[in-house]
């Protein structure tokens, strides 16, 4: 079996970009992350929630995932074949997997707004349980898109091909084959759209819920300055953060 590198569908062959390709990738997602992680997790000084760190976690994760074709050498055997339909399968669920972890981080910060409301149901959840949701539904969700573009590729491999850097499940190849079939090209579309689909729905209760954040807060602290106005009160530094690097996130994920 010899794998598509480019055709008239997919007419970029980026190899040549693949030193620059693998030194934002290196030099970002697999040394500053980890970095950042373990200089978070050693500094006592540094309080990190769990979600933080899972998030930087994640995208350590997407990037070794982008990075597994030209670390397997990028050949045209069938080990490199092999490689090739495993990344395009866990591609596939890498943005998921990312954008999920981002919407824990705003969805801690909002729960712990709730906390602060007394007899809540929120502060029922046993504080593990609450974690292991927290930090394990993004790699959850990762394994159900990854196997399920797995499951796929192994009934269509011709659907994956590659542009030099790495490889990628390209419906619209079996689009052009089977235009014929009408139902089978509904299908075909449904699947290409199923990830940006459901990535651009988390965005958008990403963004719903940090306006709900802002407003909250707001209201909160506007209460406090009302019922005892001699308290010096500063906005807290920990929540700023959280807020500020998710809306950085929701920016450049938009863009």
């Amino acid at each position: 079996m010899s794998l598509p590198l480019v055709d008239n569908l997919y007419p970029l062959d980026l190899q040549h970009l693949a030193p620059v390709y693998l030194a934002l990738l290196i030099s970002g997602g697999q040394i500053g992350l980890p970095v950042v992680v373990l200089t978070a997790s050693m500094c006592k000084k540094v309080t990190w929630h769990p979600t933080i760190i899972n998030f930087c976690i994640t995208w350590v994760v997407y990037s070794i995932i982008y990075c597994l074709y030209l670390y397997a050498g990028a050949g045209q055997d069938n080990r490199h074949v092999k490689m090739c339909m495993v990344q395009a399968s866990m591609i596939y669920g890498a943005a998921p997997m990312a954008v999920v972890a981002g919407l824990a981080i705003v969805l801690h910060t909002w729960t712990t707004l709730q906390c602060l409301q007394p007899c809540t149901v929120l502060s029922r959840v046993p504080r593990m349980l609450y974690l292991i949701l927290m930090l394990g539904t993004p790699y959850m969700v990762f394994f159900i898109f990854s196997v399920g573009a797995g499951t796929f590729i192994i009934s269509q491999p011709q659907s994956v091909c590659s542009n030099g850097l790495y490889c990628i499940i390209q419906l619209h190849r079996l689009s052009v084959t089977r235009a014929s079939c009408g139902s089978t090209l509904t299908a075909i579309t449904c699947r290409a759209l199923v990830v940006p689909s459901f990535c651009a729905a988390v965005m958008v209760i990403i963004l719903a819920l940090e306006a709900v954040i802002t407003v909250q807060y707001y209201r909160q602290w506007k209460t406090i300055k009302t019922f005892f106005p001699l308290v010096t009160r500063t906005p807290s530094r920990s929540l700023c953060f959280r807020l500020g690097l998710i809306c950085l996130y929701s920016c450049v994920t938009l863009t």
